[in-house]
Formats: structure tokens, sequence, C-alpha cells
């Protein structure tokens, strides 16, 4: 590792053909999460990139954000619905229509039986449709095209069952056009069956971070799985900041600050007379907790936090 990460005793490839496998030895007195940290910071393990949203809105090129994009394509998705609603709704109110005229026919079918042996020919019986039924253009043709066999007892209930059924779907059809809360159900499914159809697995995942450890809560991969390998957050602070000796600086104007033995001396503790807020150096044998005279312990997480929000929280 040449050098820039302490705390590695051995380094082996142990890849094979069921996926990559790096193994990292440590020292006895190595700290892990540090050199873990380290790997992803200095190594290519983790990249980080930056990305800019360029695109064509209203044939404009503008920079989008993420919110922004996803803002879109909800946008376009609601449109895409809609016009598939409306299409749908055409087609079945369409064929009601007909089924429609087809029901009257049956109702009535000894007139039309009359009227289709009578006429001369097919022009002649669809005017005498109009006449008597009251038909459009569109269902004397159906009548005219209907096969004998649609005249059974078991196609005429076909053709009831039919009608229900579409009559059923235009209700949920309109429903879903005059409802926004219907809608949004609706493109919710369809984003989750988009999901479903085009969703790869995730290539990172989305971790928690407590303390100085980070934490997954998702499955580790199983072996020989081709998903990437996890990054991580960047180092914390506190693994970047060799933990040594230093001193805690209480100031008269109500400050906290941390000096380094190179500033400050730190081998004794000295307190300071003041009116209204302790005013003293005191010494702090780690890095993130000191002494303020015998009361009193503390966290100190800024360069220069006021002493106020210290001792009373």
């Amino acid at each position: 590792n040449e050098g820039k990460i302490v705390g590695i005793s051995d380094l082996r490839d142990e890849s094979d053909r069921d996926g990559v496998r790096v193994v990292i030895e440590l020292k006895r007195d190595a700290n892990r999460s540090k050199i873990l940290a380290q790997i992803y910071k200095q190594t290519q393990l983790q990249q980080n990139f930056g990305a800019i949203f360029l695109a064509l809105v209203d044939r404009q090129p503008v920079e989008l954000s993420l919110r922004a994009i996803l803002q879109h394509f909800l946008d376009f998705r609601t449109e895409t619905l809609t016009r598939q609603y409306r299409h749908e709704l055409d087609r079945v109110e369409s064929r009601l229509h007909l089924l429609d005229g087809l029901q009257r026919m049956l109702a009535r079918l000894d007139e039309a039986i009359a009227i289709l042996r009578n006429a001369p020919d097919g022009g002649t019986a669809k005017q005498r449709f109009y006449a008597e039924f009251d038909f459009s253009e569109a269902q004397a043709n159906a009548v005219l095209a209907m096969p004998m066999r649609r005249l059974t007892g078991l196609e005429q209930q076909n053709l009831r069952d039919e009608i229900a059924d579409l009559t059923q779907e235009r209700d949920r059809l309109h429903l879903l056009l005059n409802s926004e809360s219907e809608f949004k159900k609706a493109l919710k499914k369809e984003l989750r069956s988009l999901k479903k159809q085009f969703g790869d697995s995730r290539r990172t995942r989305i971790i928690t971070v407590d303390g100085e450890v980070a934490t997954d809560n998702r499955p580790a991969p199983t072996k020989g799985s081709t998903k990437a390998a996890t990054p991580e957050p960047a180092m914390p602070l506190e693994l970047e900041i060799q933990a040594e000796d230093a001193a805690i600086e209480a100031t008269y104007r109500g400050y906290v600050r941390r000096l380094t033995p190179k500033t400050a001396s730190v081998s004794k503790m000295r307190i300071f007379p003041t009116y209204s807020t302790a005013a003293m150096i005191c010494r702090s044998p780690g890095l993130r907790h000191a002494l303020i005279g015998n009361s009193f312990r503390f966290a100190v997480t800024a360069r220069s936090t006021p002493l106020r929000s210290v001792i009373y929280p």
C-alpha cells in the first residue's frame, strides 16, 4: 500500500471465477474502522463523481435538479396514462354502442328478420333499420354483418355478459379520469410495474452512520453475486485526527476550543478567576472528552463552541 495506510500486515488477491475477493490482514493493534475508511478514501474502491442534468424542456435546454427530473417524469407519465385511459374509454364506449344495437335488434328479432327478408339489397335494409330501430350507421353495419349463430340463446347470453363487463370497465375508466386520488393510485401501480419490468439491481447501497462505524441494514451479497461493492461514507473526522493530549481552553467570552500540545502546555490544569463564566485551560487525555473542575464532563465537536451550550444544555 506504499505506506499510505498504517496498520496493514498483508494483502492478498483471492479472486476466482466466483467473483472478486481481496483479503486485507491487519496488525494486532490496528483500528479496523479507521483503516476501512482510509481504504475507501485513498483507493478506487469508492469513487465520487458529479453529474450535470441537462435536458430539453419544451424544446429548451434546461439544467435540472434530481427532484425536477423526477417531477418531469411524473408529469410525462401522468399525461401518458391520461391519453391511455381516454383511448381505452373511447374503445369501450364504441364497443358498447355496437352491442346496444345488437341487443335492441335481438329484442325485436321478428321485425329485423322481416326487414332483411323484404329488402331488395343491403342499402335498402340499412335505411329501414335507420328508420325502424333508430340505428346509427355503425350499428346498422354491425347488424347486417352479424352471423346467424349469434341468434342462438348461448350467444345472446354471451352478449349480455360482455355488455355487463364493458359497462363496469367504462365506470372504472370514468372514475380514473375524474378522481385525482384514484388516478394517483393507478399511477403508483404503473410505476411499480415499470420498476418490476425494467428495474435493475442497485449498484450501490444506502447506509446509515452510527457513531464512528458505518452500518448497513441490507443483507450482504451472496457468494458469486455480480453486484458492485458497497461504497461507504468518507472517513469520519475523529478517525483522521490522531488521539493525543490536548488543552481545552474556556475563554472569558464564553467559548471553548481545543489546543494542541504545540500551542499550549497541557502538563497542568490552570483555573482562572472570573465573574460570570468559567475561564480555564485543562488537560484532555483523549480526543473527545475533557474535564472542567470536578463536576463536568463533555464532548467538544466544533472548533469553537459556546461554553454555556456545553455546561447548560
